[in-house]
């Protein structure tokens, strides 16, 4: 089953987007705008762990973002690969008494919210062993995998505060390696976990008219060790439902949905503006009302009227926030006033 799953997963991802060359003032719209995630943002008490494992493990640049001027709000960072395509993460410092590190004690098969980024490396064995220096832990060491005549490694690794980034390789046939895949290249895709994944397909496929790039269900031999972490006597017993998706296609960077069928985890609560972990996903858009005018059609309850604000690097932008029947956080933008990048 999550043999298959990884699989799927690299099969049609293993080579990655073409993508467009990013604008200097705008990192990642130019690739993601209409077509997919720019960034995934993760909100942290103490952002040192996170920023420490994306230079040293990853190999990504972190950039620590200015704000508007005239303006004050917490410290943020962008995390990106050398490319500049969409598939950054930004790191927001929140300290607050009410905060809740929502997936922190929570297992795999828990739903609701975000679950994890993935990434693709070349070295996922030398990711995890480095990644455990810093004192990161896994669902499971390594594991490889067969799937229509691929073999893979896959590693899920656990940071701090309820972070899940999972590490994809394919060890055969290679992918030709790159400087990017000795360490980390930048996140391609983003899993939640569902209990109900025929309305999570309704929200994505009717509501928001994503496109399906893969979908179907699976069942793994009894007893084979998954990335997961599940209990080998259940492995042959779950059958795991997958759908992957996003506004294009053909866009650098997707989501994907899961749901365990045989194992009956507990329905984690709805993320607050304050709470922390991998919270939202960002989506560049040409023309925001094309996504209103969505929303309100279906009569969609749970999203938030568009407001205006600084989105540092992307400059002055139009925004809204929408979530899943789950709690999954989306965000939609379009820019009004690009703005050059800043860092300091």
């Amino acid at each position: 089953m999550m043999r298959r799953l990884a699989g799927i997963t690299i099969l049609w991802l293993a080579t990655g987007a073409a993508g467009l060359t990013a604008q200097p003032e705008s990192p990642g719209l130019a690739d993601a705008r209409d077509r997919g995630w720019v960034e995934a943002v993760i909100q942290l008490r103490n952002p040192q762990p996170m920023l420490q494992f994306a230079r040293e493990v990853a190999g990504w640049q972190v950039d620590r973002l200015a704000p508007a001027a005239g303006t004050a709000g917490p410290p943020e960072w962008r995390i990106g690969d050398a490319s500049g395509q969409a598939g950054t993460l930004r790191v927001v410092q929140i300290d607050a008494p009410e905060s809740r590190a929502l997936r922190a004690s929570a297992q795999p098969w828990d739903t609701g919210g975000h679950f994890s980024v993935m990434a693709r490396s070349n070295d996922a064995t030398g990711r995890w062993r480095a990644a455990e220096r810093l004192g990161w832990g896994a669902w499971n060491a390594p594991v490889e995998l067969e799937f229509g005549g691929v073999r893979l490694a896959n590693v899920i690794l656990r940071g701090p505060e309820g972070l899940n980034l999972s590490v994809y390789e394919r060890l055969s046939p290679r992918v030709p390696d790159a400087p990017d895949l000795r360490r980390l290249r930048r996140p391609f895709n983003a899993m939640q976990v569902v209990r109900d994944a025929a309305a999570a397909r309704r929200f994505y496929v009717d509501v928001l008219e994503f496109e399906v790039l893969a979908e179907g269900q699976y069942r793994g031999a009894p007893g084979i060790v998954n990335n997961f972490g599940m209990p080998a006597n259940l492995t042959g017993a779950v059958t795991l439902d997958y759908l992957i998706l996003g506004p294009s296609k053909s866009g650098p960077t997707q989501i994907e949905i899961v749901r365990f069928a045989g194992i009956e985890g507990r329905a984690l609560p709805a993320p607050g503006p304050r709470d922390l972990g991998l919270v939202a996903l960002r989506f560049p858009v040409s023309d925001l009302s094309v996504i209103e005018r969505r929303l309100r059609t279906a009569a969609w309850p749970d999203w938030q009227e568009p407001a205006i604000r600084d989105l540092p690097p992307y400059g002055r932008v139009r925004m809204l926030a929408v979530s899943s029947p789950e709690g999954a956080k989306l965000e939609f933008f379009e820019t009004l006033s690009p703005t050059a990048t800043e860092h300091r």
